[in-house]
């Protein structure tokens, strides 16, 4: 359940809260976010030690309210099921949640450039090499792998991944049009997927 955001009676935007009822301890939407991004981008903490490729990881924003007041603005803000993405608008390879490239995604979306080693061999992405010497194509997709055939060489596989993973992403770029940052959108309908992807 997403817990509207709302400012205290100093107007500055709350993070959590402790519940009267219940006693427990609360995050807004924003809350959470920023919470997220946060133990993130701690240097040795807990995230980056459970996920690696969180090292390195760090923010620009100056505190919550610098965050919260950037937020409010976002397509995306508060939307059930998005989260805060660094990545696709990243241009520079760093791995900073900065205003200029953090938006609000579904997670479908934010889950779509993920490098997921099952999907990964020495054929490249979304190919495997049979026992028989044949080659098989797949793609994640709703959590599943989704077989797209056997080919009797490595570029016919990457081709039936290529041709899938770009009709994904295009369909799901239509799906979320009016919801997500027009940059975004234009990232997603240029999208052309490559073997080191």
């Amino acid at each position: 359940m997403i817990v509207e955001d709302f400012k205290d009676a100093a107007g500055r935007w709350v993070l959590s809260f402790r519940d009267s009822l219940t006693k427990e301890q609360k995050y807004t939407w924003l809350g959470r976010k920023y919470k997220s991004m946060k133990d993130r981008a701690k240097v040795g903490g807990a995230e980056q030690r459970r996920y690696p490729r969180y090292a390195g990881c760090y923010t620009t924003f100056t505190d919550f309210q610098d965050f919260a007041n950037w937020a409010v603005q976002q397509k995306g803000y508060a939307e059930e099921g998005f989260e805060l993405d660094k990545d696709l608008l990243c241009t520079s390879g760093e791995k900073v949640y900065a205003k200029e490239n953090c938006i609000f995604v579904p997670k479908e979306i934010n889950l779509l450039f993920n490098k997921v080693k099952p999907l990964r061999s020495e054929c490249g992405i979304g190919v495997q090499k049979t026992r028989y010497g044949k080659f098989r194509a797949k793609i994640k997709y709703n959590n599943s792998n989704v077989y797209l055939g056997t080919f009797d060489n490595v570029d016919e596989a990457f081709l039936a991944y290529k041709t899938a993973k770009e009709e994904k992403v295009k369909m799901l770029a239509e799906l979320y049009k009016d919801r997500i940052d027009e940059r975004c959108y234009n990232l997603l309908m240029n999208f052309e997927a490559s073997k080191d992807d």
